[in-house]
């Protein structure tokens, strides 16, 4: 395994030092079992912007990447936002058939550098769960990008309904397997309501079969108060970095958050790591750099969509036949029906 160093502010309690180190460390080697009986540890990544998050993340993926080369990696990016795995040893990016996704260029004008990636074999298309499954390598850091399905009364979902959806899938294979969603607080955000609101409901499920599954869920956020309030009680571990706020799931209180320092990288980034009532202080050594090759962002180009408008309800939909004309069975017996009122 990867070593990950364990450090604590010094405090005139040496007692309470030795303590506190014994526990970071033993929370550390459960975050990163491997292990059967224990199952994969969901963990949940907070702090303010430059607080190392993703650096957090970026370590247990390079560990299972040096580890456990057989497994497989799937990485959550945020639409609109730099991609963050460019600086993994190994990495692809795979995009869901007709989902209107592209990729720009952040250093050259956001020009659109899709095609030129698919030559590369940089980008690969893929058609369902299934096939992103069976084709993504192990051992290396696959960033996935959904379609937005467009369901009703979801103004934008931007891939969130399929990564729960995939998630699920998962989780009926048993297989170990990573998936880290970065940006976390966009797809479980508070006050969603509709189709939204019951999704989120069937993913705390997803996220408390998830460890006796083998499927380790590793997901950053600002801050606590942006998720949903449902989802929190479902992730077993916490790793609280610089800026972040206490929450009730964590033992960790606000004046030792306070005291966490601001990261460096010549030394690290520190953070508090809690599991129930058990919590301890560790230190991240590596603080990892953006690539210098690669500076890249995906977006939803509405053209390049595989889309209709429904001839009843008239939203948008993802269409699974060319003949289809209604965005659900329930549009299309409705319609019947109001045809055959209109004929009597």
């Amino acid at each position: 395994m990867v070593v990950l160093a364990t450090r604590l502010a010094i405090t005139s309690n040496s007692n309470e030092i030795s303590r506190s180190a014994i526990e970071g460390k033993q929370l550390l080697e459960r975050l990163f079992s491997h292990d059967d009986n224990i199952g994969a540890q969901t963990c949940f990544i907070t702090g303010k912007s430059g607080s190392c998050k993703t650096s957090v993340a970026r370590s247990i993926i390079d560990d299972r990447m040096i580890n456990y080369p057989q497994d497989k990696i799937f990485w959550r990016s945020a639409m609109q936002a730099p991609i963050q795995i460019f600086s993994f040893s190994k990495w692809h990016i795979w995009i869901e058939k007709d989902s209107g996704v592209r990729i720009f260029d952040r250093k050259n004008d956001l020009v659109d550098c899709t095609d030129k990636l698919i030559k590369k074999r940089k980008v690969t298309i893929f058609k369902d769960f299934q096939d992103l499954y069976k084709r993504a390598k192990p051992g290396v850091c696959n960033a996935v990008f959904f379609k937005d399905l467009h369901l009703k009364r979801v103004k934008k979902d931007e891939g969130t309904i399929q990564w729960f959806r995939f998630i699920r899938f998962l989780n009926k294979l048993q297989r170990w397997t990573y998936v880290v969603l970065d940006e976390y607080q966009e797809m479980v955000k508070i006050y969603q309501q509709g189709q939204l609101f019951h999704e989120i409901d069937e993913h705390t499920n997803d996220l408390t079969n998830a460890r006796k599954c083998h499927v380790q869920i590793i997901s950053t956020v600002q801050q606590p108060e942006q998720v949903d309030f449902r989802v929190k009680p479902s992730i077993i571990m916490s790793v609280q970095m610089h800026g972040s706020k206490q929450y009730r799931y964590s033992q960790v209180t606000q004046p030792a958050l306070n005291a966490i320092k601001r990261p460096d990288p010549r030394i690290g980034a520190e953070g508090w790591i809690a599991e129930g009532n058990t919590f301890g202080k560790v230190l991240f050594k590596r603080v990892y750099h953006p690539s210098k090759t690669y500076d890249m962002l995906a977006d939803i180009v509405g053209e390049y969509e595989h889309t209709k408008i429904c001839q009843r309800c008239h939203r948008i939909y993802i269409y699974a036949r060319s003949d289809q004309l209604y965005c659900t069975d329930a549009c299309k017996m409705a319609r019947s029906e109001e045809h055959t009122s209109e004929l009597q």
